[in-house]
């Protein structure tokens, strides 16, 4: 097992991107339904909100930085959209020593002037993926304590809430298993223009679970807002 999960590894290495608790049950039934179903395929929409009349824009991530599972075992890493765009998120139960071993995915975003007085909600869209071991991937989504950034070298994640669990298709717009809470996974005021928030994305249990993704305009995770 430690061979083939070592030898597996070694080839997510070759995509380009440097290394990489359940909560309550969901609202009603009515409520934690996801917004695709029953409302503009593209705007998530909470009760008693009316969707905004105009399309979102979105907000790209400032950094994306691979953080090692287990927390340590590596030096946190950036990784480049453009020069290497896809990135993954991946883990093995038993693949290291009997020891959860893999990476997860920090992002640290910006609110721009042009979203203020806005709406903001995360947004996921799984375009053109090298690999993913199952059909539907569970992916959670935490905040961060303190977000991340590529200009000091750390081994931490400042892991904090855990905002809600999506699952993410082969190839198209990730929808919200369960939310655990309704901060930005359903459209919230933005924060103020400059203001910095970090998020963190690792997959649910399971082993051998991953997937790879690109990131850029239109892809990816983000932030909507209108």
């Amino acid at each position: 097992m430690l061979l083939k999960s070592a030898a597996f590894l070694l080839s997510l290495a070759a995509l380009g991107s440097a290394v990489p608790a359940e909560t309550t049950e969901s609202k009603d039934s009515s409520e934690a339904k996801d917004s695709t179903n029953s409302h503009d395929s593209h705007w998530p929409w909470y009760p008693g909100k009316p969707s905004s009349p105009f399309p979102p824009r979105e907000i790209q991530p400032d950094a994306v930085i691979a953080h090692s599972i287990p927390a340590g075992a590596w030096p946190n890493a950036c990784t480049d959209p453009i020069v290497n765009p896809y990135n993954y998120i991946y883990q093995s139960i038993t693949g290291f020593n009997q020891r959860p071993y893999g990476q997860t995915l920090l992002y640290t975003f910006t609110f721009p002037e042009e979203s203020r007085g806005k709406e903001c909600w995360l947004d996921f869209y799984h375009d053109q993926p090298i690999w993913q071991t199952s059909p539907v991937v569970r992916v959670n989504v935490f905040t961060t304590r303190v977000p991340a950034t590529c200009t000091r070298s750390s081994t931490e994640n400042y892991r904090d809430l855990l905002l809600g669990t999506w699952d993410v298709p082969k190839t198209g717009k990730a929808t919200w298993q369960r939310r655990a809470s309704d901060y930005f996974t359903y459209r919230t005021p933005c924060p103020r223009p400059g203001a910095v928030r970090g998020f963190e994305l690792a997959v649910v249990g399971g082993d051998e679970v991953g997937l790879s993704y690109p990131s850029g305009p239109n892809k990816g995770f983000r932030i909507l807002y209108a």
